[in-house]
């Protein structure tokens, strides 16, 4: 096979970089939802504490529950886990710009 060596990262890094933007605009709906708090430094201080959180409890899980349930299981979980994931960030979204101060 031949391999394409000139090939630039530069669409793969924009790209991560979008989904996390996308991530934080959902948790800042969630915290405005759940968690608000007058103070500008104590909510940014909830949605980085709770995007850290999140992270690594879907860290914790899709490693764990191959461990739990061996290699041939685990597609149910980890269905599980994309739906919840596609489900915070799809209504996070969604109320988003309902949230916004006018």
């Amino acid at each position: 096979m031949k391999e394409n060596r000139n090939k630039s990262g530069v669409p793969s890094i924009v790209w991560s970089f979008i989904i996390v933007y996308l991530f934080y605009l959902a948790t800042v709906s969630w915290v405005k939802i759940l968690w608000n708090h007058q103070d500008s430094d104590v909510f940014f201080a909830r949605v980085k504490f709770l995007m850290g959180l999140s992270f690594l409890a879907s860290l914790i899980y899709i490693i764990g529950i191959y461990y739990l349930v061996g290699h041939t299981n685990v597609d149910p979980f980890y269905t599980l886990i994309i739906t919840l994931i596609l489900s915070y960030l799809g209504f996070g979204l969604m109320a988003y710009p309902f949230l916004q101060n006018k």
